[in-house]
């Protein structure tokens, strides 16, 4: 099954503080990490999302999108809207919908829903740009704290964040709004244990794991939170004084009510697969503080710390969750094309997969083997790799040829521009490894692409561009089978230069009656 796994990156923050990029970024772990879990199974890969992968993608792109995606260029909205995409698209993904991860990116709208389905939540108000005046409403007592109403991950929260008087609560709101852009959220503080329950699974498979609780160690001059820099600065005083306990040490009924709660708060705001809710105590009554769809979901994260009390090794738990997002899709398909395995004298076929990519970035960064690409000057990356042949360009067909006896990957082939209504196509070919230069595997590369071509892909005729210059893969086109039918003049455009292509051509029927076919050594699909 082809899983991407897409996130977004921030390269400078749009709003907040320089430092809120370490919690932005931390996205590049978790996709590693959950790469790491799943790529036994499935063919997997990264992608991080830009503008023309975000309309360039198909259904053809992914079967799956593990969705780590948690903005679009600094949008506050951005989480959502990339989850409206996907449902646009038609691309099933883990984790919440676009609905859910809207609302609770509002911090407020999900207390009031969460208010008005009698589930406790600390009375709140919210203060914008317009309001002249900070005026509390009379049911708000001090101690109160003040957050970004549409962040999470603790970005905006310090030791200043609770405020004990109006001077205080002043200054902060005001901070807030400046800094972050956005209204600030003020509700009364509960100065009382911290616990997270994370929730897995939907409906009534759903699951609370083991309670988990912040132990703060901090003097008693300083608030009990977890601040930007408890959890993110890993060296910190503030992280050392904040551990965390799992399980968190309750009493059965106390835990019974939290978990219950949980799951409620993860159902009323519709969060799928995963999730995470957190509370705070007072005289052993829990309050919902927050919820969090698509949480942190890297090894060292709370979620995987629950779940490993839980009995879940790593790779359970996210195999668990992309799991549960296929069993809610009721028309998933795979998209994966079927192997093909053609073979000549000397070489073997196989598809491009992910884990080539180093090895095809190294053959078209190398100035030699390139220089006749269409764009040779282009200086390619692992994300612009994944993008173009496992992204965008889902038409064309990538197969990667190689030597029979040792194994090695030698040379890649492309079938693109593919025409159905008319049966024809493009090929394109380049032997990446010098040391099979000049040996005469072009020929046989080309035939095994047309094997492909009439044979698994019912063309009828093949079309070939090849710039003038490019001798040997003029006469391997030639000795592949293809004929010169013209020339296009002038038509590429490259390192600032133009140069001339010949066009050569072979059909199906000329294709058989040469005798030009590869032995198939077998076709398997998967």
């Amino acid at each position: 099954m082809k899983v991407g796994i897409v996130y977004n990156l921030v390269e400078h923050p749009e709003r907040g503080l320089e430092k809120d990029i370490l919690a932005d970024n931390d996205v590049i772990r978790m996709a590693a990490d959950v790469k790491s879990a799943l790529r036994d199974r499935h063919c997997v890969f990264t992608i991080k999302i830009d503008h023309e992968t975000l309309f360039g993608m198909s259904k053809k792109s992914f079967d799956i999108v593990f969705n780590l995606c948690e903005g679009l260029d600094g949008n506050v909205a951005g989480e959502a809207l990339f989850a409206a995409v996907l449902e646009t698209k038609g691309i099933p993904f883990t984790g919440g919908n676009s609905l859910t991860l809207g609302l609770c990116c509002d911090k407020s709208k999900t207390k009031d829903i969460l208010a008005e389905n009698d589930i406790p939540t600390p009375k709140h108000q919210v203060f914008t740009a317009d309001d002249k005046k900070i005026s509390l409403e009379k049911y708000l007592r001090y101690p109160l704290i003040v957050k970004p109403v549409h962040e999470d991950a603790s970005i905006g929260i310090s030791d200043s964040s609770v405020v004990r008087n109006r001077t205080e609560l002043e200054h902060q709101v005001k901070f807030i709004i400046e800094s972050y852009r956005q209204p600030a959220l003020v509700e009364e503080f509960i100065d009382g244990r911290e616990l997270n329950v994370s929730v897995i699974g939907n409906g009534d498979s759903a699951q609370a794991l083991p309670v988990a609780e912040i132990d703060f160690q901090l003097s008693a001059d300083r608030p009990k939170i977890l601040t930007y820099e408890a959890k993110w600065a890993a060296e910190s005083e503030e992280s050392r004084l904040t551990p965390v306990i799992c399980p968190a040490r309750l009493s059965k009924a106390l835990e019974k009510k939290v978990k219950r709660m949980a799951l409620a708060a993860s159902r009323i705001t519709g969060c799928r697969d995963y999730a995470r809710v957190d509370f705070r105590l007072l005289d052993d009554e829990p309050y919902v503080i927050d919820i969090n769809p698509n949480p942190d979901l890297s090894r060292s994260a709370g979620l995987a710390r629950s779940a490993g009390v839980a009995g879940f090794s790593y790779q359970q738990l996210v195999e668990y969750i992309l799991d549960s997002a296929i069993s809610r899709c009721h028309d998933f398909q795979v998209h994966l094309p079927p192997e093909v395995v053609f073979s000549s004298d000397r070489l073997t076929s196989t598809r491009v997969m992910p884990e080539d990519a180093e090895m095809m970035i190294g053959w078209f960064n190398d100035s030699l083997v390139s220089q006749y690409m269409a764009a040779p000057e282009e200086v390619w990356s692992e994300d612009s790799f994944l993008k173009k042949f496992f992204v965008l360009n889902q038409d064309d067909l990538d197969i990667l040829m190689c030597d029979k006896i040792t194994g090695e990957k030698i040379g890649w082939g492309q079938i693109y521009s593919i025409d159905t209504a008319n049966q024809s196509a493009e090929i394109s070919f380049l032997i990446g490894d010098h040391r099979y230069h000049g040996k005469g595997y072009g020929k046989e590369l080309a035939r095994i692409m047309l094997a492909v071509a009439f044979e698994k892909l019912n063309l009828n005729s093949i079309h070939a561009r090849v710039v003038h210059e490019n001798v040997a893969s003029i006469k391997a086109c030639l000795r592949a089978g293809f004929r010169e039918v013209g020339s296009m003049l002038q038509s590429d455009i490259s390192a600032g230069q133009k140069r001339n292509e010949r066009i050569l051509q072979i059909t199906r029927e000329e294709f058989f009656q040469a005798g030009l076919r590869p032995e198939p050594e077998g076709i398997t699909q998967n």
